[in-house]
């Protein structure tokens, strides 16, 4: 424990969407592995209760309101975080979301829904890398890890939009990774899989027949049923440490069997 708390110490974190869900863990795993950690969402609320926890841990924690798709609002994030910390070591881009409630055939959906899936899963990855970039090339370092999803990998039938913008976010990250490799910036995505997070996290803890036959579902797709947040940040820490240095322009998709299984 004491070799973990110590293994970012002095280095700096941003993570989007860090209030709820997997960026909310992702966000305190780096945290307890002693970096200071700031954190951006939509949701205020939320978004001040994780700072707050992260600040409980024994590091500095910001919380700064802002809608990554919106360049404007990114850039006013970035500012804010300059300020209080003076620079940024580690970004993770887990800002995003499928409008599940509104998912449809591709030949049914609208432009609207288009905007805002593309704007969250991928335009706003370009603008929150952008706005750190030039400063992880000036301290000649960096880690970068966008999250992106098993659907962009093999694409998910209802979300034809939603798996193209994570698809481009892994094609983005190949391509910026050669970029900046010079700088010993190194660029990676996570694709989750089957997560307990979000709506499946609601559906599962109510017991319904459903949650039975979801997880029972999971069960055959991945060969080990659902997987947890955990999963996924304790990948987000491995890519920032030391032993992950030479590992860039890679795409680890954690979803048990699922990207060889026919049945996701």
């Amino acid at each position: 424990m004491d070799f973990l708390t110590a293994m970012l110490k002095g280095k700096v974190a941003l993570v989007t969407g860090g209030g709820t869900g997997i960026g909310r863990t992702i966000a305190l795993e780096l945290a307890e592995a002693g970096a200071d950690v700031a954190i951006t969402s939509r949701n205020g609320l939320t978004l001040q209760e994780t700072a707050a926890e992260i600040r409980s841990l024994g590091v500095r924690g910001l919380g700064v309101v802002a809608d990554v798709s919106k360049k404007t609002e990114v850039d006013h994030m970035y500012e804010s975080i300059i300020n209080e910390f003076g620079k940024v070591d580690i970004l993770v881009n887990c800002a995003g979301g499928s409008a599940r409630e509104r998912s449809s055939l591709f030949c049914d959906s609208t432009e609207e829904v288009w905007d805002e899936i593309i704007g969250l899963n991928y335009k706003g990855v370009l603008n929150v890398t952008h706005a750190v970039i030039n400063g992880m090339i000036a301290q000649q370092g960096g880690r970068i890890i966008n999250i992106s999803s098993l659907d962009g990998v093999i694409g998910a039938s209802g979300r034809a939009d939603y798996s193209g913008a994570k698809a481009a976010v892994i094609g983005f990250s190949n391509a910026l990774a050669k970029e900046i490799a010079r700088h010993k910036i190194t660029v990676n995505c996570i694709s989750p899989g089957p997560i307990v997070s979000g709506y499946d996290e609601v559906m599962l803890s109510s017991n319904s027949a459903e949650a039975v036959k979801w997880v029972q579902q999971m069960g055959e797709v991945t060969g080990f049923g659902y997987g947890s947040k955990t999963d996924i940040s304790a990948m987000a820490l491995f890519l920032t440490s030391a032993g992950a240095g030479f590992i860039s322009g890679q795409n680890f998709s954690i979803c048990g069997l699922a990207n060889i299984n026919p049945g996701w």
